[in-house]
C-alpha cells in the first residue's frame, strides 16, 4: 500500500472513530452533569465515591440478605477499569457470616481516553452481564471469582462490579510474570475446552445470551481502531518486530474482512476473548480466569491460540504445541463435541495468531491499557509465535 493510500486510510479511520465516539462523549457529559446527580443510582463514577449503602444495595440485588455499615478502600489500581480491594465493616443480617470481609470492586476508569475506549467497546457492561448470566455455567469447568453484585447505569457508561477478593485466599497463585510450562498449561487447555463443550451451539446464544458479540457482527469501529493503532505501535515497539511480522501487521488491517470470514467458520464456542497470563490464576492447582470483559462467541481455537501464545513459555511451546492442541481436541470430544481433525484445529490456531497480533497492536499503541513491560513481553511472545506457527502460511493456505 502506498503512503498516500495509508494517509487516506488513516483519515478515514480517524473520522469513523470520531463519529463512533461522539455519542459516548455526549453521554458522559450528560451523565456527569445531570443524570448521576439526579438519579443516585448507586453506581459511583470513581472508587472514592463507593459507599456502604451502594455495596449493601448491590449485595441485596445479588441475593445476599446483608447490610454493610462501613467500607474501607484498602488499595486502588487503574487500567481498563478502576480496581480496589474493599473491606466491609459492621455486616448485619441473615447472610452477614456468608459474605467475606473483603471484596474486589471494579468500576469505570477515570482516565478519559480509557473510559471512552471501554465505553466504545462495551467492556464494562459485558463483564457485568457475564457474571450475572454466565458465571454459573462456566464455574464447573474453570475457576471463576465469586460474584457479589453488579450494575450498569447512566448514559456515560458507569458500572460497578463486586467480586471475590482473590488476594485474600492464600490458595490462589497469580501467574502474571512467570510463563507456564507445557505440563502446567495442559489443565487450562482442557478447562477451556470443557467450557466450550458445555455451551457448544447453545440455544442460549439466541436467547438470554444474545448480547454476546458474535462472528458477522459489524466491526468497522474495531477495524478503524486497529488501523489507527498500527503506526503508533510500530513507533513504540518497531525495533522488536521483524520484517515479516511488520507486513502481517498491515495485512491484518487490509485483509481484516477476509480474516473475519475465515474466523467465522465453525464459530460455535463461548470464548473468554482475552486469556493471557495476566488474567490467569491457580487455586489449589485448579486453573482460573478473571477479566471477562471481551467474552464473545467465536471459533473455539481463538481462546486456545491466545492462551498458548500469551501464557505458555515461548521457548518450550514449539515442541509442545501439537500435544496441547491434541489435549484440547480430546477434551472437546469428551464433552460431546464432534471436533474437527487435529490438523484442521492446528491450522485454525496458526491463523488465530493474527488475531492475537491485532490485540497486541491495539494494546501497544496505548500508554494506558497496559504497562510497557507487559506490552513488550506480549510483542516478544507474538514474534516467537510467528517464527514457529507460521500464521502467514496458514493465511495463504486458507485463502
Amino acid at each position: 500500500m502506498s503512503s498516500r493510500a495509508r494517509q487516506h486510510g488513516a483519515m478515514r479511520d480517524a473520522l469513523r472513530i470520531a463519529g463512533a465516539l461522539a455519542p459516548h462523549v455526549a453521554g458522559k457529559v450528560w451523565d456527569d452533569g445531570f443524570v448521576r446527580r439526579a438519579a443516585r443510582d448507586g453506581v459511583p463514577a470513581r472508587v472514592g465515591k463507593l459507599c456502604a449503602a451502594d455495596v449493601s444495595r448491590l449485595l441485596r440485588e445479588a441475593g445476599w440478605d446483608v447490610a454493610i455499615r462501613q467500607i474501607e478502600v484498602l488499595d486502588h489500581t487503574a487500567g481498563t477499569t478502576s480496581r480496589a480491594r474493599v473491606a466491609l465493616r459492621g455486616a448485619s443480617g441473615p447472610d452477614a457470616d456468608a459474605v467475606p470481609g473483603t471484596l474486589f470492586a471494579k468500576l469505570a476508569p477515570t482516565d478519559l481516553a480509557t473510559r471512552l475506549f471501554v465505553n466504545l467497546m462495551g467492556l464494562g457492561a459485558n463483564e457485568v452481564r457475564f457474571y450475572a448470566a454466565l458465571r454459573e455455567a462456566v464455574a464447573p469447568h474453570l475457576d471463576v471469582p465469586a460474584f457479589y453484585g453488579g450494575r450498569v447505569a447512566g448514559p456515560g457508561g458507569r458500572f460497578v462490579l463486586l467480586l471475590e477478593d482473590l488476594a485474600a485466599d492464600p490458595g490462589v497463585e497469580l501467574r502474571e510474570s512467570r510463563p507456564l510450562a507445557p505440563a502446567e498449561a495442559r489443565p487450562a487447555v482442557e478447562a477451556i475446552a470443557g467450557i466450550q463443550a458445555a455451551l457448544w451451539r447453545s440455544p442460549r446464544f439466541d436467547g438470554d445470551l444474545a448480547w454476546l458479540k458474535r462472528p458477522g457482527a459489524p466491526r468497522e469501529v474495531e477495524k478503524s481502531l486497529y488501523g489507527l493503532s498500527v503506526q503508533r505501535c510500530l513507533r513504540r515497539f518497531g525495533g522488536l518486530v521483524p520484517e515479516d511480522m511488520q507486513r502481517a501487521v498491515h495485512l491484518a488491517h487490509t485483509e481484516r474482512d477476509r480474516l473475519e470470514a475465515l474466523w467465522a467458520r465453525d464459530a460455535h464456542a463461548f470464548s473468554h476473548g482475552d486469556p493471557h497470563l495476566g488474567n490467569f490464576y491457580l487455586r489449589g492447582g485448579r486453573p482460573g480466569f478473571y477479566d471477562w470483559q471481551v467474552c464473545q462467541i467465536a471459533q473455539g481455537t481463538r481462546d486456545l491460540a491466545y492462551f498458548l501464545v500469551m501464557a505458555v513459555d515461548r521457548d518450550r511451546l514449539p515442541a509442545a504445541c501439537r500435544d496441547l492442541v491434541g489435549a484440547y481436541r480430546d477434551a472437546l470430544v469428551r464433552g460431546g463435541v464432534d471436533a474437527r481433525p487435529l490438523d484442521t484445529l492446528l491450522e485454525q490456531v496458526r491463523l488465530h495468531v493474527l488475531y492475537v497480533l491485532i490485540a497486541v497492536v491495539v494494546a501497544a499503541a496505548s500508554s494506558t491499557l497496559q504497562s510497557e513491560a507487559i506490552v513488550r513481553s506480549a510483542v516478544e511472545n507474538v514474534t516467537a509465535a510467528f517464527s514457529h506457527l507460521d500464521p502467514l502460511g496458514a493465511w495463504e493456505r486458507a485463502r
